[in-house]
């Protein structure tokens, strides 16, 4: 099976700790997600944060650089953990929806098979930066869609 993981075009930079820029650099796959419809399709997961996609199995993988391309992915800077994709759900009423999760960067979500992405995190706020006059997240789970619409989300608040 293949294991090359490139970024499509200039990788261009994100922030790093510190704040300066950084170049896109692949370290790992993350999560490896088959499609909801097609066994030879397989979605990946990678830190750096980008998705990747394979049509054959695996034996070969094309960026979706759209979600790395996004307005606000300069922007994105690591966590303690690094700056991984963790999370891919294709919705299976219509798969040129999917959701992905990236940490210390958010949720975002995609209607046309990833190459436009639009951020879905308005409302959340991380539990680690408190703000006792809004109510904040100290939870947030990402499952498949299931029933008649999308419920891809759960969330444990607290504060007032």
């Amino acid at each position: 099976m293949g294991n090359k993981f490139a970024y499509d075009g200039v990788a261009g930079t994100h922030q790093w700790y510190d704040g300066t820029a950084h170049p896109w650099e692949f370290k790992r796959v993350w999560h490896l997600e088959p499609s909801v419809a097609d066994p030879d399709v397989v979605f990946a997961g990678v830190e750096d944060a980008a998705l990747f996609r394979s049509s054959d199995g695996g034996a070969n993988w094309e960026e979706l650089a759209g979600l790395r391309g996004h307005g606000t992915g300069p922007r994105w800077q690591p966590g303690a953990g690094g700056m991984c994709l963790h999370t891919i759900i294709q919705d299976p009423a219509n798969l040129e929806r999917m959701y992905i999760a990236i940490s210390a960067a958010g949720a975002f979500r995609t209607d046309d098979g990833g190459r436009n992405w639009k951020p879905i995190n308005k409302g959340l706020v991380s539990n680690f930066m408190p703000d006792p006059r809004r109510r904040w997240v100290t939870a947030f789970t990402m499952w498949p869609c299931t029933g008649r619409g999308p419920k891809c989300f759960s969330c444990r608040s607290t504060g007032t």
